[in-house]
């Protein structure tokens, strides 16, 4: 009797492992898989920000407010499993940013005025480790996630320039070598949330694509401020051993 107990009770803990229904016979229950690893590329795009100075040749110019950003980051997870519904997830991940800000510019001389945009660009290297909360939805196959990133810059590129508006202007558009802002940040605390939906692709092994909405914790800057918010498209891929 307690062997038919022992054998019902892996049928239904195993039937539907994480949703899915990975039990290869009733006459041959199987232990429901627990530990994954994952591998997943995120696709961003964001708004920017900003409250902070451009400083040319130690004579402050404009002052950026807002703009826009790209990213696209390559991860690793770990993925543990409590139980069917919920999860915790360990990741580790290389992140490749843009971001852009342009600002017009008007300039009183003696017959009136001439005007110019600042454009900055910008290209940031982060690597980061974080953690995350998964929970299954069960009725309606979706999830829920939730979780924290610490961010450390490992390379940043700045360009900066200024373009002509008004034909009175006496250049196209020149770089600003001595452009400089507050220096960034080397850590960045990140939030964000997630829904998505799990997809089967055999025993053991399953897909995950979601939307994410992430928020900057501290600023980028130093000293000024400089926040982002962006939302992110993701595909991942998961395996146990």
């Amino acid at each position: 009797m307690r062997k038919y107990i022992f054998i019902l009770f892996l049928i239904t803990t195993s039937l539907y492992s994480q949703g899915f229904d990975w039990q290869i016979s009733r006459r041959y229950p199987i232990e429901m898989p627990k530990n994954f690893y994952g591998i997943g590329l995120d696709y961003s795009i964001g708004l920017e920000i900003g409250d902070f100075n451009l400083i040319e040749n130690l004579i402050q110019c404009c002052r950026f407010t807002d703009g826009n950003s790209n990213a696209i980051s390559i991860n690793l997870y770990n993925e543990n499993w409590m139980n069917d519904g919920n999860s915790y997830i360990l990741l580790a991940k290389i992140n490749f940013f843009n971001s852009n800000f342009e600002i017009n510019n008007k300039e009183v001389i003696r017959d009136g005025f001439f005007e110019t945009k600042y454009i900055f660009n910008n290209k940031l290297i982060r690597v980061a480790i974080g953690g995350a909360y998964k929970y299954k939805i069960e009725d309606v196959g979706l999830y829920l996630l939730g979780g924290l990133e610490i961010n450390l810059n490992i390379s940043n590129k700045e360009e900066f320039k200024e373009r002509a508006i008004s034909n009175n202007v006496p250049f196209d558009e020149r770089i600003l070598f001595d452009g400089n802002i507050d220096k960034f940040n080397n850590f960045l605390f990140l939030s964000f949330i997630e829904i998505g939906k799990d997809l089967e692709l055999g025993y053991g092994i399953y897909a995950s694509t979601g939307i994410k909405l992430n928020y900057t914790l501290n600023s980028l800057l130093e000293n000024e401020n400089w926040r982002s918010i962006f939302f992110s498209i993701n595909l991942k891929v998961f395996k146990t051993f």
